[in-house]
């Protein structure tokens, strides 16, 4: 079952069709009791919300039971977050979302509007596709026939790019250049807050929590007015006063605040309010106990807890285990004032369990699962809500019963599918679908995916073409080796593959990229030769790193392609054209640009775009630990003058980011030469698989999304792969055929 009961005893037997309601005083969250014999089903509760579980519970039964079960929540409030920017929602699907959370026993719902509230008092905020006044009362309205209690979000300053991007908007940015936050000190800020929260609690009367934002304030202290606030009282008194009007403003309302909690994360004299509600949203962790956690932005493991007397108290460290407590910052806001919430990504179902099994243990009273359609209102959307199911079901589960969901964790998956109306054997889909980054544009897998079937088989089949497309030709060159020359960077290196440039601590990249291993590597029919050393080029503030690497050419004099691994790894740059690469011939030279969301990009994006290709993850080339990180992109461009004779490249950076470069390898086609076998045949079919796939997503996207936002989710879903395999084709076949 899913969730399972506390108290379970069943026998076989006939069970009575007639019910009967008794009210009890049973005090535990949603608390029920059923008794069911063969002449009577008897339920007693001493709330509604009891009886209505109860009802849910008997409806799944097997047939042919009888006996008792006695069940109550361990968490009272079991929230799940739906945000609704950048995509267009089909609105039955939204509301078909209402009776799920009920039957996953979830009770709560943070709804994150953004520009899909129909606000009245501008015609600037909701974009065409936002609700009516009627749709907003009728999500009001099912979520409270469910027993939902919504949770409505409105951003007091921070993540208003879908405001900020408005010109009538511009003269309250915190940055001119810069949209996603508001100026805390300009007046018309708060007012803009006001205005916004009072249509948000009109149109939400019975919700006792309004969610005001808060997260990523990154630009406090950028204006000169901010400059000089926090001259004068520190960056927490700048954040800490304007947070403080908007947790008077909804305590006006009649309504307590929440808010993300990550500020605190690295400003640490925080502003004690108490009728507030900080949410400390961690999507790291998968266990309540491990042998190292994360608190503000520093990792401690048990071993150096003892030592760590600043935070010693709130990591829990057990000599018996050597482990410390999973989610100390939760502790750390809770000895400074702070009621809390902690908040997990529905992502992952470990994470979700972890954050169930510390709520339930310290006893915070709610457990909340986050959704993110896009990173912000103005980047792409990164993921399907329906194929969040394992984190959003874990969530309920688990914030039932904890224990029987960390007890019975592997049959979580085969139990989930039987309650989608699945075969147990689905499963494995369920699987391959959780502990997901972003699932639209092309993900990678360390193993093959289950067979396709099920609800989610359409999930099944892109996981399928996605991994082949991440396999294809990983295990044999296109070419005759003669065809290729590996170049050595070894004169150029000036990195070991942790990032330290001569003997420079890293200042330019959060945590570490684990970059190849040494030796020869095949990326699709590729050949490269990768060692222990980088050759890292650029400018970033503090570092200090050479604006050009340039290597030489050896007997490949007249290359046809030429194949470059590299990674962008820290950027502040005004972009998008950050640099060049340079081929210098014997009498002349040619500039290509290197282009920031073309043949440049951050490590963790995979798509391909423009002339990028695909980038591959350590997923191919580290499988023996999985937690290693890895992005590369391979840049594939074509010599623009074959016929002239390469002398070297240089790569150049104008701007201000850093590139760290791993291999480059020339392909030089000798007239006659031909792919190798079977390589074109597999390539067709490549190419027709997808074509099949593109069609059924779209059907399938129009289940869920409406608008213009069907046809962009197909896009991100397979134009990159398109736009590989036709690149592929014209490698091999000299012209690529349109997909």
């Amino acid at each position: 079952m899913l969730p399972y009961p506390h108290l379970i005893d069943l026998k076989e037997g006939r069970r009575s069709s007639v019910v009967c309601r008794e009210l009890t005083g049973m005090d535990r969250p949603d608390e029920y009791e059923i008794v069911m014999t063969e002449e009577k089903t008897l339920i007693r509760s001493g709330s509604e919300s009891g009886f209505f579980y109860a009802a849910k519970t008997l409806r799944d039964l097997p047939a042919g039971r009888i006996g008792r079960i006695h069940d109550w929540a361990d968490i009272p409030l079991r929230i799940a977050m739906i945000d609704l920017k950048r995509i267009d929602w089909n609105f039955d699907y939204l509301l078909s979302l209402f009776p799920l959370f009920a039957d996953l026993r979830i009770n709560a719902c943070l709804l994150e509007y953004e520009d899909k509230f129909p606000y009245r008092f501008t015609d600037r905020i909701a974009v065409p596709g936002a609700f009516s006044a009627d749709q907003i009362a009728e999500i009001v309205r099912t979520a409270r026939e469910n027993r939902v209690e919504l949770i409505p979000l409105v951003q007091c300053f921070s993540h208003w790019e879908y405001i900020l991007r408005h010109e009538e908007f511009a003269e309250i940015r915190e940055s001119r250049e810069n949209v996603s936050q508001g100026c805390p000190l300009n007046p018309r800020t708060f007012e803009l807050f006001r205005s916004m929260l009072k249509e948000i609690v009109a149109a939400h009367p019975e919700s006792r929590y309004i969610h005001i934002g808060g997260d990523e304030a990154r630009l406090l202290g950028h204006c000169p007015a901010c400059a000089a606030k926090v001259r004068e009282s520190g960056i927490e008194g700048l954040y800490g006063d304007y947070l403080e009007a908007a947790i008077d403003e909804v305590n006006a309302c009649g309504k307590t605040p929440l808010f993300w909690a990550d500020f605190f994360w690295t400003h640490d004299r925080p502003r004690i309010r108490k009728n507030c509600i900080a949410v400390d949203w961690e999507y790291s962790p998968r266990a309540v106990r491990s042998s190292s956690a994360v608190i503000g932005i520093h990792e401690v493991s048990y071993g150096a807890a003892a030592e760590n007397s600043r935070y010693a108290a709130f990591l829990k460290a057990d000599a018996a285990t050597r482990t410390v407590f999973g989610f100390p910052h939760l502790l750390w806001l809770r000895e400074h004032g702070y009621r809390t919430f902690g908040a997990g990504n529905i992502n992952s179902s470990d994470n979700m369990l972890a954050h169930a099994g510390a709520a339930a243990e310290e006893g915070t009273g709610a457990v909340m699962g986050t959704y993110w359609a896009s990173a912000d209102s103005l980047t792409s959307p990164i993921t399907l809500y329906p194929w969040r199911i394992c984190g959003l079901a874990m969530l309920g589960a688990a914030g039932w019963n904890v224990r029987a969901e960390q007890e019975n964790r592997d049959s979580f998956y085969r139990r989930l599918a039987e309650k989608m109306g699945d075969s147990p054997s689905c499963g494995e889909v369920y699987r391959q679908m959780d502990n997901q980054g972003p699932m639209i544009a092309p993900l990678r897998y360390w193993e093959k995916p289950a067979a396709a079937e099920g609800r989610f088989a359409l999930f099944g089949r892109k996981a399928a073409l996605d991994y082949r497309l991440q396999t294809l030709f990983g295990d044999r060159t296109l070419f005759p080796d003669s065809a290729f020359e590996m170049l050595s960077i070894d004169r150029a290196a000036n990195s070991t593959t942790d990032f330290r440039i001569g003997g420079e601590e890293c200042r330019f990249t959060i945590g570490r990229l684990d970059f190849l291993p040494q030796g020869r590597f095949i990326w699709s029919g590729i050949p490269f030769e990768l060692k222990d050393s980088l050759a890292v080029y650029g400018a970033f503030p503090g570092q200090t790193t050479p604006d050009r690497i340039v290597l030489d050419v050896g007997k490949q004099k007249h290359p046809g392609d030429l194949f470059v691994i590299q990674s962008l790894v820290g950027s502040v740059a005004r972009g998008p054209e950050v640099g060049e690469c340079v081929l210098h011939y014997r009498d002349s030279s040619v500039s290509l640009p290197l282009v920031l969301r073309n043949n440049l990009d951050n490590w963790w994006n995979i798509e391909d775009s423009g002339e990028l290709r695909i980038a591959f993850t350590n997923v191919e080339c580290r499988k023996e630990n999985p937690h290693h990180r890895l992005g590369l992109h391979c840049w594939h461009f074509a010599n623009p003058h074959p016929e002239k004779e390469l002398l070297r490249l240089e790569f150049r950076i104008t701007d201000r980011l850093v590139v760290a470069l791993a291999a480059v390898t020339l392909l030089q086609k000798p007239q006659g030469m031909t792919p190798a076998a079977g390589s074109v045949e597999l390539l067709n079919d490549l190419r027709e698989e997808l074509v099949r796939l593109r069609n059924d997503f779209r059907k399938e996207l129009r289940a869920c999304s409406a608008g213009a936002s069907v046809e962009e989710l197909e896009k991100i879903a397979f134009d990159s792969p398109k736009a590989y395999l036709e690149r592929m084709t014209g490698l091999l076949c000299g012209t690529a055929p349109k997909i």
